[in-house]
């Protein structure tokens, strides 16, 4: 005869109980064997919150309803997760994010990133019309690219662009861009730029002067031409 079921549901030692579809079986034990967790690998900005979910499958790969779900961040400093699996990018890094369903769990790892972090260094190298300007750049976790912002004003409307790879990662890093062709005996205005997918930071203007020609006087006569001058002027002083 025809009933309607109870499926039991073992899940790290707890039986849960859950109505199924009319059938003859008896009770049938369903025991966790596989967590997947999605997305598999995620991101997420600081002050953002990335939802993870679980889907928990038995022996026969049949889906457990409403599994107990146990969530941990093996950095809570950088990302700190929910009882429902939602991530909050709390630092610049990654976390790795474990989902434990009875004696099965299943981690991803979840990417935290930030605004870069910036700092216009002093120029150096500074000639008659050229300099190297230097900033330190870090990265927040995201592919970040670099520039320097000119100007012989406060009013900075040129660029000394970098063209090597984008900077990545977390930590400073310095970068520098040498510049040509700058009027003699100016000041030069400057700043370092990054820009990542979180958005664009920019340094403290600094300035440097360009190196004006020296004014020299004019050149003395050698000594070999200052004795023979006194020697032609002795022998006049003579003749009168």
């Amino acid at each position: 005869m025809l009933r309607r079921s109870v499926h039991t549901v073992v899940v790290g030692g707890v039986v849960l109980l859950s109505a199924g579809a009319c059938s003859d079986s008896s009770t049938e034990p369903v025991t966790v064997s596989m967590v997947l967790v999605t997305p598999t690998n995620g991101e997420v900005q600081v002050g953002s919150t990335l939802e993870l979910s679980v889907e928990a499958r038995g022996a026969n790969d049949q889906v457990v309803t409403n599994p107990a779900v146990t969530w941990r961040s093996d950095q809570p400093n950088v990302a700190s997760v929910s009882s429902g699996g939602s991530v909050q990018g709390l630092a610049a890094g990654t976390a790795r994010i474990t989902a434990t369903v009875g004696e099965v769990a299943t981690s991803v790892d979840v990417g935290v990133y930030d605004l870069p972090q910036v700092e216009t260094l002093a120029a150096t190298d500074v000639a008659g019309s050229s300099g190297v300007v230097n900033g330190q750049v870090n990265p927040g976790g995201a592919a970040t690219e670099r520039t320097f912002e000119l100007g012989l004003t406060p009013v900075l409307n040129e660029q000394c662009t970098i063209t090597s790879p984008p900077l990545m990662g977390i930590g400073g890093t310095t970068v520098s861009c040498s510049i040509t062709g700058q009027p003699v005996g100016r000041t030069i205005f400057y700043r370092v730029v990054a820009k990542n997918k979180a958005g664009r930071a920019e340094g403290a203007t600094l300035s440097f002067t360009t190196v004006a020609p020296e004014s020299r006087p004019p050149a003395a006569a050698p000594e070999a031409d200052r004795r023979d001058g006194d020697r032609r002027l002795s022998a006049g002083d003579q003749k009168r």
